[in-house]
């Protein structure tokens, strides 16, 4: 009896994630009409914001991203910054990682009249920008990057040579899997970059020495439901004692996952930002190095990807540990990077709310794949996505 409860409920989880899975850009196909709307609305944005589809290539490897040079009557070099999406938006298209956020920058870029290169960047559905997790051990950096984060700095150091940009002036911000991505790039190559805005992400904290001469301006909302806001405190506060005397934290209060909204409609955000300007000692900093050794174990762990280890064709690729201690006839222990929603490195938290190592999520045909599975409209303070309308506007990332 308990062998076919288990079986049932192992079932109806596949079934679900299935269709969770399948509502992301780069899971299954949307319906005609509502692909061909969610299409014209990038477009828009694409045009509006001029952005131009420009993929980076290196070798074999291609990192999708869109790029536009703003105020270039504007003397001087100008100044690069790097933006990293959030989960939902990943995908091949290069059009969906504008859709939150893009064109609030845009508009703080024209307003100020600066002289920047804007770049965002697109990451596939097969890769995570970063490890996600709710902080502990699973916050350790990682010995690889995932490729497409791995190709970040390459790519803002041929931009530099394009535009004839300023490195002094080099930026990068990211919202919710993109602050973890934003974390994670500056933890590997400090010396790059001037300055960061990661929001609503979280990283290791112990990476917080070689990022003491940065400057940081870290953002999330108090009440998000999605990444823990005490992730964003450990951060500043790991900052404030290795002495980065130079890094803000702001708790946006009553605000939930979308903290974005506020930090990048903020004219001072960006005052703030395009102000800095990297140090000498900022220039000498080094990212942590990993040993031979480890490098060689994370490749065979597959490295920092996405945890499916490409999608459900190998069964859920590392696994599905949804009930702890893993699924052995889906593959075993999760893949490296998960976050912790299904458990052990399982599925990312979107699909699980964010649920307790062991716990089947709940996750139902129908429910907003955008919204960490409930029912657009329904309020957060409920985990079974009960009844209790939520003012937020129901924009995630």
């Amino acid at each position: 009896m308990k062998c076919s409860v288990r079986m049932i409920a192992i079932a109806v989880c596949a079934i679900a994630a299935s269709q969770a899975y399948a509502q992301f850009p780069g899971g299954a196909p949307q319906q005609g009409n509502q692909q061909q709307s969610q299409t014209e609305k990038w477009q828009k944005i694409l045009k509006e914001t001029e952005l131009e589809q420009k993929p980076f290539t290196k070798g074999e490897d291609k990192l999708n991203i869109c790029q536009h040079l703003y105020n270039k009557e504007q003397p001087g070099k100008p100044a690069i910054l790097v933006f990293l999406h959030g989960i939902g938006e990943r995908g091949d298209n290069n059009l969906a990682q504008n859709e939150l956020g893009v064109s609030d920058i845009v508009k703080n870029i024209r307003d100020q009249k600066q002289k920047v290169v804007l770049i965002t960047c697109q990451c596939p559905s097969s890769e995570l920008w970063a490890p996600l997790h709710r902080g502990g051990a699973q916050a350790a950096l990682q010995p690889l990057p995932s490729k497409s984060t791995g190709l970040i700095p390459d790519m803002i150091e041929a931009k530099i040579k394009e535009f004839d940009a300023d490195p002094d002036r080099v930026y990068i911000t990211g919202l919710s899997m993109g602050g973890y991505g934003t974390w994670d790039t500056i933890s590997r190559r400090p010396d790059l970059f001037a300055a960061a805005i990661p929001i609503c992400g979280g990283a290791d904290p112990a990476q917080a020495p070689v990022l003491k001469n940065m400057a940081i301006s870290i953002f999330h909302g108090d009440s998000d439901n999605l990444v823990p806001t005490q992730l964003s405190r450990d951060m500043y506060k790991a900052l404030q004692d290795a002495g980065n005397k130079n890094v803000h934290l702001k708790i946006y209060e009553g605000v939930e996952h979308n903290s974005w909204e506020k930090a990048y409609a903020d004219p001072e955000t960006f005052k703030w930002l395009f102000a800095q300007k990297r140090t000498e000692e900022g220039k000498k900093a080094k990212g942590k190095v990993f040993t031979e050794e480890e490098i060689n174990a994370a490749k065979q762990r597959g490295g920092g990807g996405f945890p499916f280890g490409g999608g459900f064709g190998g069964g859920f690729g590392g696994g599905m540990p949804n009930f702890g201690g893993g699924m052995p006839p889906m593959g075993g222990q999760g893949g490296q990077g998960g976050f912790p929603g299904f458990g052990q490195g399982g599925m990312p938290g979107r699909y699980a709310q964010l649920r307790r190592p062991g716990r089947i999520p709940r996750i139902r045909p129908g429910w907003c794949s955008r919204c960490c599975s409930r029912r657009p409209g329904r309020s957060a303070s409920s985990a079974s996505g009960r009844p209790g309308w939520s003012r937020r506007s129901g924009r995630h990332a």
